[in-house]
């Protein structure tokens, strides 16, 4: 008869150590039950994670790619699978550090900072910068770490990152207070 199941969120993001409500619905009638189907990473394929759930509501503390369908009768019909929702899970901060030296520079040296995340290994992050909360033009980058070829009283302030990575993001970093003399 042609029904579909509409998958709603609460919110794409699941706060750090929180969860996230997705409904799945069917219209004009209630007898559903329902099949839950996550995507874990872009080179996976959807597993199914419950099914046959009554209720049409489930409670997510993990990141990525869901979906649902309805089923009832007997044969069972199903509707036709919902559209996907990504669902990015936060993790904790990573940590700012500069090497070889830091946080007191001279003008001239070469440095470099690194963004440390603690959390999600083997995930391929992609790096985002902030020099004084104002993002800066060098803020994407699969690297974690960013140079400083010739420091100069411009490199002078706070410097956040952030990473994100396999349906995770990271918080913004405590900010790193690099003095130019």
């Amino acid at each position: 008869d042609g029904a579909t199941a509409s998958l709603t969120a609460e919110k794409t993001v699941i706060p750090a150590g929180g969860i996230v409500a997705l409904t799945c619905s069917v219209d004009g009638s209630t007898d559903w039950k329902f099949d839950w189907f996550r995507q874990e990473s872009e080179s996976s394929t959807a597993q199914l994670i419950r099914s046959n759930e009554p209720g049409g509501v489930l409670f997510i503390s993990e990141g990525g790619v869901y979906s649902c369908r309805g089923g009832r009768g007997d044969p069972v019909f199903y509707t036709e699978t919902s559209r996907e929702v990504t669902i990015q899970k936060t993790v904790s901060k990573p940590t700012v550090t500069c090497q070889p030296y830091g946080p007191v520079v001279y003008k001239g040296e070469k440095i470099s900072l690194r963004c440390l995340v603690r959390e999600g290994g083997g995930t391929q992050w992609t790096y985002e910068w902030t020099q004084n909360m104002k993002s800066a033009n060098w803020n994407s980058s699969s690297s974690s770490e960013y140079y400083i070829y010739s420091v100069s009283g411009s490199d002078h302030g706070k410097y956040s990152c952030r990473a994100a990575g396999g349906h995770q993001l990271t918080e913004w970093s405590d900010a790193y207070r690099l003095t130019v003399t």
